[in-house]
């Protein structure tokens, strides 16, 4: 029969039919399909499940924060306050703190006998000066002695600047001015030594040519540089320190106002023996300005 099978035993057993919820697949193909669509739907409801679980742990982290209260002094803004200094740490993991380098002052290699030199190439290019002076030639009223004030500086034939490259290595124009104002004191220059070599080259050569006023200042400072290097300048008087002063205030050596040449040389080309010498002019002292 087509609705009953029989066996061993000779009882007959119904073909079992599935419940109208199961549903029937023809073949395998459709029943993975299914399975599969079965297990998407299942990992979207974990997913969603995961992802409300997820605000709701966010939602409870937001509401049991600590809040910050409104006591609570802010840190100012202002630009006014001194930044706070860190606080050196003691441990052992800290890079080593480099020595503090302290900056070198600008005189630091400068010697006394180039400091007087300073002074005496200032005397030497001196063109004018209008102070008021004593008959000693002393300025009555310096302006060093006033703290604060600036000392008056006098016009010279080549600036300071330039003295300063030509003469001193390229050092710094401020520390030739503090050189001639206190608390640097020297001695007066004494000319005397000077003139002894310098005025027979003047005889020789002013009739050269474009030697003029700079040439013979020029000479008269390397004569002046040699003689004080060799140590036959004096530099102080070690007996009274009264005659030890700023030498800004000294008198120039050879000032516009003295002559077509420096004072002495007249009297000293007098005595001069010129029996077989020719006769000389002196150049203008603006010759070469």
């Amino acid at each position: 029969m087509a609705s009953s099978r029989s066996t061993r035993r000779g009882k007959s057993i119904k073909a079992r039919r599935f419940p109208p919820s199961v549903p029937q697949f023809k073949s395998t193909s459709l029943l993975s399909t299914s399975l599969l669509h079965r297990e998407a739907s299942s990992l979207n409801k974990v997913f969603s499940l995961n992802k409300v679980y997820y605000y709701l742990l966010l939602f409870h982290l937001f509401i049991t924060m600590p809040r910050r209260s409104a006591n609570i002094s802010r840190p100012s803004t202002s630009t006014n306050l001194r930044p706070l200094k860190r606080k050196a740490s003691d441990g052992d993991n800290d890079p080593p703190v480099p020595p503090r380098q302290f900056k070198r002052g600008k005189s630091e290699n400068l010697t006394i006998e180039t400091r007087y030199l300073i002074c005496c190439a200032h005397l030497i290019y001196a063109r004018a000066d209008r102070r008021d002076r004593d008959e000693h030639d002393n300025v009555i009223h310096p302006d060093d002695q006033v703290d604060g004030k600036k000392a008056y500086a006098p016009s010279s034939d080549m600036s300071q600047v330039v003295q300063s490259k030509l003469y001193f290595n390229d050092i710094d124009r401020t520390v030739c001015s503090q050189s001639k104002t206190l608390p640097h004191k020297f001695l007066p220059p004494v000319w005397n030594i000077l003139e002894a070599y310098l005025f027979p080259w003047i005889f020789f050569n002013a009739h050269v040519p474009h030697v003029g006023v700079h040439h013979i200042k020029h000479v008269a400072y390397r004569i002046w540089e040699q003689l004080t290097r060799r140590g036959q300048i004096e530099l102080f008087d070690d007996a009274d320190f009264t005659n030890n002063v700023p030498l800004g205030r000294v008198r120039g050596w050879w000032w516009e106002s003295d002559g077509l040449m420096p004072r002495g040389y007249q009297q000293w080309a007098q005595t001069w023996n010129r029996v077989t010498m020719p006769r000389i002019s002196p150049p203008l002292y603006s010759a070469d300005l």
